[in-house]
This record gives structure tokens, sequence and C-alpha cells, in this order.
């Protein structure tokens, strides 16, 4: 007698643990992360049935089931449940049941002067589940417009809200009062400044110096020549300042600032604060030229021969 328990009890365990396998357990396939959006009202079918379609569950009538069983079926919380790994069905019952949405924001860091498609790799990195596609397609026209700053996001956070996100951001400091003077003050259009802005955001890391080479683009400008910006090659290229060559400079772009004088048709980096006041509040010198050593250190020149000189003696 007590052998035939002993094999009851391992057919059932075996049953058991081939039912988990089978009707119970994550799927192979179990996305690494989704989110789960469920609506108000929604019913259980309508949710085994998305779960299926993700590859969340292996069996829509089990986990309708499971569902029915543990009295969740009438008492799902709406919302959105994010998944960064497999669970099985028990688990995902039980967090529709107690509302585990597992969502917390991410902190992301934009630095001044990042561009949209360096925007567009720093969320991607940075967001568990992100729309890339979406982002670069509604932000590349905007690009000046939005914020450089510190974000919380949810994962899967709508592209859209993003950029309205940092837009509203862009206008909230562009509005402060003490920036609004000093922007009228300069009898420049915004668009232009930012546009200058940009540029110096990229060119120089200080407000003095921004302010010196500010003053120089905008009388470059004002005399007809050239801004001949070495920032410009990236946004036109995609490639890293370092690997700039000399044909790149070539390159038949509106943003070639060593092909076509004025400003370029369109910011090119995102700029902070401090350099749109440099855009605004150029500082007057005698100066035409500037170059900075490989310590960072700026210089300046006059003329062209002095550009040379400096050229000679600290770009060795």
């Amino acid at each position: 007698m007590g052998f035939y328990i002993r094999v009851a009890l391992l057919c059932g365990i075996v049953l058991g643990f081939v039912s988990y396998v089978f009707f119970f357990s994550p799927p192979r396939s179990f996305p690494q992360q989704f989110l789960l959006s469920v609506r108000s009202g929604e019913t259980a079918g309508d949710i085994a049935e998305t779960l299926k379609a993700d590859n969340a569950i292996r069996s829509e009538f089990v986990f309708k089931v499971l569902l029915r069983l543990s009295r969740s079926h009438n008492r799902i919380i709406a919302g959105t449940y994010y998944f960064d790994h497999p669970q099985n069905a028990f688990s995902i019952v039980w967090r529709l049941h107690i509302g585990n949405f597992n969502l917390e924001p991410v902190k992301v860091t934009l630095p001044e002067g990042t561009n949209v498609s360096q925007m567009n790799a720093i969320f991607k990195n940075s967001l568990p589940i992100f729309d890339s596609q979406t982002f670069l397609t509604l932000a590349k026209s905007k690009e000046g417009y939005l914020f450089p700053d510190t974000y919380f996001f949810y994962p899967g956070e709508d592209s859209k809200q993003i950029i309205e996100t940092m837009e509203e951001n862009f206008s909230a400091r562009i509005s402060n009062p003490a920036v609004q003077k000093v922007l009228s003050a300069s009898g420049k259009s915004k668009a232009d400044i930012l546009i200058m802005a940009s540029l110096i955001e990229k060119e120089a890391p200080d407000t003095v110096n921004r302010q010196i080479i500010s003053g120089i683009l905008w009388k470059r400008i004002k005399i007809g020549m050239p801004l001949q910006v070495d920032a410009v090659m990236p946004y036109i290229t995609g490639k890293p300042g370092s690997e700039i060559l000399q044909t790149d400079y070539k390159i038949d772009s509106p943003y070639n600032t060593y092909l076509y004088k004025g400003l370029p048709p369109g910011p090119i980096t995102n700029p902070g604060i401090d350099a749109i006041i440099a855009a605004a509040t150029p500082t007057t010198t005698p100066y035409l030229y500037y170059l900075s050593d490989e310590d960072g250190k700026f210089h300046y020149g006059k003329t062209f021969d002095e550009q040379l000189a400096n050229q000679r003696k600290y770009l060795k």
C-alpha cells in the first residue's frame, strides 16, 4: 500500500511540475522589458489576449481561470504595468490584483550643448523603454528649443510628452524677466540669439570667453566674413570632432560656416542659459580671431597674421 501511495505522490509531483512548465511558467520568449496598459473597464479576456500576444503568458484560458479563482477577474486595477524580467502567471495575476505597477521615474541628465541626436542616444541608454524613432522625428525640428537639464521620466514615457516637457522648461527659463530684459536689450531676434548661443556653447566652456567669442562672431557677420566655426562640423557630418577631416570642411551644407556667410539656418545644439545670455551680451574687443590650446586656454588675435602666430605657438 505504501508503494502505491509513493507512486501516486510522485505522479502528482510530476504532473504538477509539468502543469507549471506548460501552463503557468513564463514563456521562453517573455519580453525582456515591456509595458502592459490596462484600461478602466477592460475585461479579463482582453488582458489575457494582450499578454498572450506579448508572449508574457502561455495560455489565455489558464490565465483567465487563475484570475477567476483568485477573485481578481473583476478587481483588476487599471494602469500601466512595467515588466523588467520574466514573471509567471501567478505573479502577473497578483500584480494586477494589488496594482503593483513597478514604475519608478528614471533620472536623465542632458548636458548643455546636447543636440537632438545626442539627446536621443542618452534617452535610449537611460530609459528601459524608449521610442527612439518617434523622438527623432518629432524633435529634429525643435533643435535649440529643448532645454538641457536633469529630468525624471518613466519607462515607456511617450516621446511627445518628453519633448513637450523640455519645451515647457525652455519656455519657463527663457521667460524669466531677467533673461527677457537681456534679450530685449540686445536688439537681436530670439531665433538669431539661439543660433549664436548654440555655436558658442560648443566653442567655449565659460562665460567670459563665450562673451568674447560672441563679440567676435557678431563682428564677423557685420563685416561679411564667414563665421568659420568648427563646432558645426560634427553636426553636419555626425562624426566626433576628433574625426573631422579637412575634406569635411568642403561639404556643401547650409550649416557649413566656412562656405556660407552669416548664421546657420538653425541651432546646432540646445544651449543653456549662460550661452544664451552670452550670445545676447557680446563683449566688444579689437579681436577677430581666436583659438584654444591643448589646455583649453583661449588666445586671441586682431589680424590673420596674429592668428597664424598663435597657431604656431600654441598648437604644436
